[in-house]
């Protein structure tokens, strides 16, 4: 089974968002596993997300200037990864600072949900 992973800058804890990703994850039949870290600056952020990327993982970075995707398209990229044999997907999600540009341009696919 396809492991997925959300890499975030920033903490959900006592967010109003943590309970609607709560409820998410009792919804799906994927593994989803939420990695928060936590920087003092950007660079600090951007070292620290790039440290739980995983050499085996499909990498989604979500940014402003991704691609959009409806929720059809969107679900069927993640199955069609899955049916590919991927060993993970994940999802790198910056800080207020955003990703910075290396970060942006070395993953392997920029997704926009703006």
């Amino acid at each position: 089974m396809t492991q997925i992973d959300i890499i975030a800058a920033g903490r959900m804890k006592n967010s109003p968002f943590s309970d609607v990703f709560q409820d998410y994850l009792k919804r799906t039949t994927w593994s989803v596993t939420l990695i928060e870290i936590e920087g003092k600056t950007q660079a600090d952020e951007i070292k620290k997300l790039n440290e739980k990327i995983r050499p085996d993982a499909f990498v989604i970075a979500l940014d402003e200037r991704g691609k959009s995707l409806s929720s059809v398209d969107f679900a069927k990229k993640i199955q069609d990864l899955m049916d590919q044999g991927r060993p993970a997907i994940q999802f790198v999600i910056g800080g207020a600072d955003g990703l910075g540009d290396d970060l942006r341009k070395s993953e392997d696919y920029l997704l926009s949900f703006g």
